[in-house]
């Protein structure tokens, strides 16, 4: 039997995690929860204290597998404030190797950080410009990837990869098969995360410092009420002009009008420099759960189709998993569910990581080793029941998994 394939995202305010099993070619869900974290754990992506946030994790691995779990292989993905993505073009003449080269010497000059003090990876794909090829570079300070390899150490997890949230996300939302380019718009608590999708994915993405919370915030002042009140009426009234006389409706125009015009100023960019044009918009994050929301937000794009994002449309819940809020709301499992897509094998486009180079049993790793910590994955996947299709399911699971695009092969970091 196939072991167990471990998504974990991590943010500001909450942990999301998604255990996948391939069973002949079907992402099976065996287990899915999350926990929200007292704040000041994290902070813009970086850690802030270790030690309380490990407790945190280990307590949420505990309830999915017991105290006396072996270790396992995860997929991370980092959070999307530090990680930067570039998109270059550049002569198709390069080789491989040559056009990484470039672009690491082109992000130089705008990487906020030095480039020998970051992990990078490039991927290569055809350009829609005759005689150009087109090489998406992403880099992460190697302090911030090396607290987060640290933080899977202290509970036991091995890293298997380390992928971008934009990555991620895009591989649980839209499908390889979906050609058409599409922008996810995920809004969570503090930062808002715009990624242009081609193919299931990432060419672009950014983020923006405006999100949920600023929703929140501007009821509080508006109605003078206490944080968690205005926290309450946003997520009970939200954007329906009919609740509440209209009052929230008209408080929360004017912050989610900041979001949209980071929208509509990521489209006109992607649309200037692509030649093509965006015709479908992906909400997801928690705000993506507000009434309303997605009909307000299609009321500013015409001819642009808005819905929520639906990750479990390509997955199977397994009739005895562990996976009772990821019915009730699957968008916010969207990035792990994106992550264990990936460490199983079943989607592994763009194939870009952000691992150190020896921090686990990626690319680096040993046959020996990824045998040993396969074989612990499989003790776990041996100890659930017999798994049982559950007839509660989104769409029909596919035949197998999908073909791997001839330019998935990503050279490995120019910078380690």
């Amino acid at each position: 039997m196939k072991p167990l394939a471990l998504g974990l995202d991590i943010s500001d305010y909450s942990i999301e995690m998604v255990a996948l099993l391939d069973k002949r070619g079907a992402a099976v869900v065996s287990r899915a929860l999350r926990t929200e974290l007292p704040a000041g754990l994290v902070r813009r992506g970086v850690i802030q204290d270790p030690v309380r946030l490990a407790a945190e994790l280990s307590r949420l691995l505990d309830e999915a597998f017991g105290p006396k779990r072996p270790k396992m292989a995860v997929a991370l993905a980092l959070p999307e404030d530090q990680v930067f993505s570039k998109t270059f073009s550049l002569p198709a003449s390069l080789t491989p190797a040559q056009a990484a080269q470039a672009a690491a010497i082109g992000a130089a000059d705008i990487f906020p950080a030095a480039v020998d003090d970051a992990v990078s990876n490039v991927s290569v794909r055809p350009s829609a410009q005759a005689g150009q090829q087109s090489v998406f570079y992403v880099a992460v300070e190697k302090a911030v990837a090396a607290s987060y390899v640290e933080l899977l150490r202290r509970v036991g997890l091995r890293p298997l990869l380390f992928d971008s949230e934009a990555a991620s996300i895009a591989r649980s939302l839209v499908g390889p098969e979906e050609t058409e380019p599409a922008l996810i718009a995920d809004i969570g608590a503090k930062t808002t995360l715009l990624a242009v999708v081609e193919g299931g994915r990432a060419v672009f993405s950014s983020s923006v410092s405006v999100a949920g919370d600023a929703l929140t915030s501007a009821i509080e002042v508006k109605l003078n009420l206490p944080l968690a009140q205005a926290e309450k009426l946003k997520r009970k009234a939200g954007f329906d002009p009919g609740a509440e006389s209209g009052r929230v409706f008209l408080i929360l125009q004017k912050p989610m009008g900041e979001i949209i015009d980071e929208v509509g100023r990521t489209l006109r960019y992607y649309e200037r420099t692509s030649g093509r044009t965006v015709r479908k918009i992906i909400l997801a994050g928690g705000t993506s759960l507000i009434p309303g929301v997605v009909d307000y937000v299609a009321s500013n794009f015409n001819g642009v189709t808005v819905a929520r994002g639906e990750p479990l449309k390509t997955l199977v819940i397994d009739a005895d998993a562990k996976a009772d809020d990821l019915k009730k709301h699957p968008i916010l499992y969207a990035t792990a569910a994106g992550l264990a897509l990936r460490a199983a094998g079943l989607r592994p486009a763009p194939g870009l990581d952000l691992l150190p180079e020896g921090a686990g049993i990626g690319p680096g790793a040993t046959d020996v080793v990824r045998r040993v910590f396969d074989a612990a994955s499989e003790i776990v996947t041996m100890m659930s029941k017999p798994i049982k299709l559950d007839l509660w399911k989104r769409g029909e699971a596919p035949a197998g998994p999908p073909a791997k695009p001839p330019f998935d092969e990503p050279v490995r970091p120019v910078a380690t």
